[in-house]
């Protein structure tokens, strides 16, 4: 489980989505239902487009997505934390994404 340590996140080029989920069930059936705008049991959930950032705790298994060039949701990652993460940072090149500490 996450500590309530807060972890600090970039946006890449596009508008970033992150969506938290105390569960993996939660993470899955999010994804699979096409990142619904109002997700059900969601801890918490943020949009952010480049240069802005924001900051979260907790929430153990984190959804990232984009919109894709059709206007259809581009899935990113689905992550599980571990322990603390003191410094998340998410950073793209062109159709290259890195998410990872600092």
């Amino acid at each position: 489980m996450c500590s309530s340590a807060t972890t600090p996140v970039k946006a890449p080029n596009d508008k970033l989505n992150i969506v938290g989920f105390a569960d993996p069930t939660g993470a899955f059936t999010y994804y699979r239902q096409g990142f619904p705008r109002v997700p059900k049991d969601a801890l918490f959930n943020v949009s952010i487009s480049r240069n802005e950032s924001t900051e979260f705790t907790g929430a153990p298994r984190i959804v990232f997505w984009v919109g894709g060039g059709t206007g259809q949701p581009r899935m990113l990652s689905i992550m599980q934390c571990h322990g603390d993460l003191p410094q998340l940072v998410v950073e793209s090149w062109g159709a290259q994404m890195l998410i990872g500490r600092t």
